[in-house]
Parts: structure tokens; sequence; C-alpha cells
């Protein structure tokens, strides 16, 4: 196969930072506090046959905000790029903020940036956030408007958004789990049954990411018993139980039996307006 670039010594992939330099004369607006992340496939670069490069015009920002790490909003992510001085930058990428070149409108000279480098776990997690984009499963439009119940003069899905947003720092994600029951449209009087697992990173949070965790499932279960009621009792949303789950004793039989909830913010034009938990996508 071969590159993007004419020059065969250059190797071009997923996550790579374009030299500023470069950045600019590829995109004149581009400001100093930016830079321009490739998002395309490895191979898809590798591959005269793809005639177009994607990318996403990232910003410069002074530290993560966990609520964007690890793919956990799908709209968008925050990423650790390491330098040869040992530093650390935060870049932030937005779906809104993509962009497609021809290949042909690379020259010889245009550089990944050697000064950047995204680490293996980091070019993952990319990875992971631009499949989730598009293998977001819908919920039915029943049980979203149940979430958006109100109880003490807020949404049910507010309150999850709040309840998580404290606690997210070795999360790795809420898994809810119907059972047998079908994700349709279910009239009024019939509860949607399920169970929640809140997963963790127990490697690289160990005894504090267990105590957060129980703390998410502890305040999760009681919110919606108190907001919809006991299990058995409910004709809304009957939360079986919720329970903290390390991330080394959640299985694949595990994962292929439940969906995943991401924390994202109701938006326009991008700007924070609220939060809510919206379909994510099941891990891959």
């Amino acid at each position: 196969m071969g590159t993007f670039d004419r020059d065969s010594n250059v190797e071009w992939e997923q996550g790579c930072i374009l030299e500023a330099h470069d950045a600019h004369r590829l995109i004149e607006s581009i400001e100093s506090t930016q830079c321009v992340v490739i998002v395309s496939h490895d191979c898809d670069l590798r591959y005269d046959g793809e005639l177009s490069v994607e990318m996403i015009v990232g910003s410069i920002i002074p530290e993560m905000n966990q609520n964007f790490a690890k793919a956990r909003h799908p709209r968008c992510l925050h990423l650790e790029y390491a330098t040869q001085s040992a530093r650390v930058i935060c870049v932030e990428l937005k779906f809104s903020e993509r962009l497609s070149f021809e290949k042909s409108n690379f020259t010889d000279i245009m550089r990944p940036s050697g000064d950047l480098v995204l680490s293996h776990d980091g070019k993952r997690v990319l990875k992971q956030w631009l499949s989730s984009r598009y293998g977001r499963p819908a919920f039915p439009n029943a049980f979203e408007k149940r979430l958006r119940k109100k109880y003490k003069q807020k949404t049910v899905e507010k309150h999850i958004a709040k309840i998580i947003e404290s606690e997210s720092k070795y999360l790795v994600g809420i898994f809810l789990d119907f059972g047998d029951g079908k994700l349709s449209e279910l009239p009024e009087g019939v509860p949607y049954v399920l169970s929640m697992s809140i997963v963790y990173d127990v490697i690289e949070g160990g005894l504090e990411a267990t105590r957060s965790a129980e703390k998410i499932s502890r305040a999760l279960y009681e919110l919606f018993i108190h907001a919809f009621g006991k299990f058995g009792a409910t004709t809304e949303i009957a939360l079986e139980k919720c329970t903290a789950v390390a991330d080394d004793k959640f299985s694949l039989a595990d994962l292929r039996r439940v969906i995943q909830w991401r924390l994202e913010y109701l938006s326009l034009r991008e700007h924070p307006a609220g939060y809510f938990l919206a379909a994510g996508d099941t891990p891959t």
C-alpha cells in the first residue's frame, strides 16, 4: 500500500498531529491554540484508492475534563499527548470541527508533529470515540420520556448526570441490562425493567475507584426508587439492582447482553445547556 504523502519515509497514523507550520498552510485561519489531528483509519491513510483524508481541528486546552475523557462523550473528546520534554498537552476534539481534504492537497513537506505523541491507550480511546458516533443505539421514546420525569424540580436524567459528573474519574461506563424485556415502545402502565452495572477502572483507580463506583451505584438506586417507586411497585421504570463492577470482572458475555449509557450535554451550537444521559454504544 502507498501513503498519501509522496515521501515514503513519513509514517502517518490515526491520531497524528500535523506540524503547526503545515497546519497553517493547509488551513490559513487556524489559530495558535489549535491543532490538526488526523482521524482517518491507518489503512485508509496508506491505501492509494482512498482519495481523501479526514481530520479534526482540535483545541489545546489547559487540562483534561474527565467527563470528556475515555470516549465518555460522543460529541467531544479530551486526549493527552506527550512531548519529548515529558510535558503533557491536552487536546479537545469535537465532531463539529471535522474536515476532509483530498490527499493530493498534501505536499511533500507535510509532516506529522515529531514532538507530540499519542499513547497506545490514547489511540484506542480515539478509535472507540470515532466509532461510537455512529454505533449508538437509540432508546425508545417512551423510555426517554420517563427519564425526563420531574423529581425535586429537575428531571431524573439531570439528577443522573449530576451524580455521575462528580464521580467520573475512574468510571468506564454505565451499562443497562433489560433482561428478557425488549427495548420497544411500551404503553403507559407497563414498566421498563432493568439492572445497572457501574463499571470502573480497578487497575488505575484501585480502592478509590471502587468506593467512587459504589457511591454512584447507591445514589442511582436511591434516585430511581424515590422517583419511580420500588421494584415491583412501579409502572414506569423498575430498577431491580444497581451494582458497582470492576472492569476486570465484566466479561464478554456481560458486554453482549447490555447497552451502554453515555453522558453528553444537550446543547445548541455545541455549548453546554444542561445534561442528559443518552444512548451510548456497546463496546467493541
